[in-house]
C-alpha cells in the first residue's frame, strides 16, 4: 500500500487496482485554510498510476470555491476508473458538485446534501461591474444545474427552484430525487464545519456540529455511539404553505396526510406544476380559443386580469407565467407575481384543473 503525501489535506492512497480518496476538507483555498485545491487533486490522483480501475471517494465537507469543485469533479469524470462516492458526513455547496462524479453515489444515514445559488463577494465596483458578476453567477449556476441533472434527471427548472431555495435533503429524500443510488448504514463521523454563511441550515445538522467539542474547523471528529437516528421531519402546514408557492389547500392536505417534508413536498408541487405545462401544451386550441374574451383588460408585464371568464385558463395562465419569467423572474417568483397581479385567473386555472382531474 502506497501513500502519497498529505499536501493540501487531500489523502489518497492506493492498494492493487483501487484507490481511496478522502475529501474531508473545504474545497480551495483562502486567507485562513489551505483547503482542497484542483491542481493538488489531479497531481496526487496522477501520481496513483495507471493502473487505478476502482476509485472510492468519501466526501465530508462544508464545500467551499465551486470552480476549484468543478475542477476536481471534471478529473473525476475523465479517469478511466469507476468512480464511487461515499457521502460519510455531508456535501454541502460546492462539495455536492463533486459527489455527482460517482457512478454510483452512496449517502450514510444520518448524512446531508445541500445545494444552493453560487455566491460573489464584490466589495467594490461600479454598476457595470455588478452586472457582470451577476451575469457570471448565472452561468456558474446554469452549469451546476446541467452536473446535478445529468446524475439526478430532475428538470433545470426543479433544480434551479431548489438551488434558489437553499434546500437541505437527508439520505432519504437525496435517493428519492436521484442524487444518491444507496443509503448506507450511519457513520460515526462529525465536523466543526462553519455554516453561518448558510441560510437555512436544519437543526438536526447543528446537532451533530454541537457534538464536537474542539473549535478547530473541519477536524474529524467521532461520535458517540449512542447518537439517535436521523428522523425525517414532517413539514407543518404553514411551512409547506410557504415553500409551495402557488399550490392549493387540497395538495397542502395531501402533503400533510402522508407527513411529507418540505424538500418533498416541494419536488411533489414542482411536478404537479409540470403536469399543468403539459397540459396545456398538449392543448389543441388556435390563438382564437386562447385569447380572453370581450371584456378583459390588459394589466400588461405578460399577464392580464380577467372581468369575464377565459376560454382556456391553464393555457392562459401558463402564458401570464411566461411573460414575467421572461422578464428575468425564475418560476417560482414568476408564478407569485402572477398570482398577484391575477387571482381571478389563478381562480380559474385551478377550477379547471380540478375539474380535468375530478376533483371537487
Amino acid at each position: 500500500m502506497s501513500n502519497l503525501s498529505d499536501l493540501n489535506r487531500i489523502t489518497m492512497r492506493a492498494s492493487g487496482d483501487t484507490a481511496d480518496v478522502l475529501v474531508y476538507e473545504q474545497i480551495g483555498s483562502d486567507f485562513w485554510s489551505e483547503g482542497i485545491t484542483a491542481k493538488a487533486f489531479a497531481e496526487q490522483l496522477k501520481g496513483l498510476g495507471k493502473g487505478i480501475t476502482n476509485i472510492n471517494v468519501r466526501i465530508n465537507s462544508p464545500g467551499g470555491s465551486v470552480f476549484e469543485a468543478n475542477a476536481i469533479y471534471n478529473t473525476l469524470l475523465n479517469h478511466p476508473a469507476n468512480v464511487t462516492v461515499h457521502i460519510d458526513g455531508a456535501a454541502l455547496s460546492a462539495a455536492s458538485v463533486i459527489a455527482m462524479a460517482g457512478k454510483t453515489v452512496k449517502m450514510a444515514a444520518n448524512a446531508f446534501l445541500m445545494i444552493h445559488d453560487p455566491m460573489s463577494s464584490v466589495r467594490a465596483g461600479n454598476a457595470e461591474d455588478m452586472r457582470r458578476t451577476a451575469e457570471m453567477l448565472d452561468k456558474v449556476k446554469a452549469n451546476i444545474i446541467n452536473t446535478y441533472a445529468g446524475k439526478s434527471k430532475q428538470t433545470a427548472e426543479a433544480l434551479s427552484v431548489m438551488m434558489s431555495k437553499e434546500t437541505w435533503l437527508d439520505a432519504q429524500e437525496a435517493k428519492a430525487l436521484g442524487f444518491v443510488d444507496e443509503v448506507t448504514e450511519k457513520v460515526s463521523i462529525a465536523a466543526a464545519f462553519d455554516v453561518t454563511a448558510f441560510h437555512n441550515t436544519p437543526d438536526r445538522f447543528k446537532e451533530l456540529l454541537a457534538m464536537s467539542s474542539d473549535p478547530k474547523p473541519n477536524e474529524v471528529k467521532t461520535m458517540p455511539e449512542t447518537t439517535a437516528p436521523v428522523v425525517p421531519q414532517a413539514a407543518s402546514f404553514d411551512e409547506l404553505k410557504a415553500g409551495c408557492i402557488g399550490s392549493d389547500a387540497a395538495f397542502l392536505c395531501s402533503q400533510l396526510e402522508v407527513k411529507a417534508t418540505l424538500p418533498a413536498a416541494q419536488v411533489a408541487w414542482m411536478g404537479e406544476q409540470n403536469k399543468r405545462i403539459e397540459l396545456a401544451n398538449n392543448a389543441t386550441v388556435d390563438a382564437k380559443a386562447t385569447a380572453v374574451k370581450p371584456g378583459v383588460e390588459s394589466l400588461g408585464s405578460g399577464t392580464t386580469a380577467p372581468k369575464a371568464e377565459v376560454a382556456n385558463p391553464i393555457a392562459a395562465w401558463n402564458e401570464s407565467v411566461q411573460g414575467f419569467v421572461k422578464q428575468g423572474m425564475n418560476n417560482a417568483k414568476a408564478t407569485r407575481a402572477a398570482a398577484k397581479a391575477n387571482p381571478e385567473l389563478r381562480e380559474q386555472m385551478v377550477t379547471a384543473h380540478n375539474s380535468s382531474h375530478g376533483r371537487a
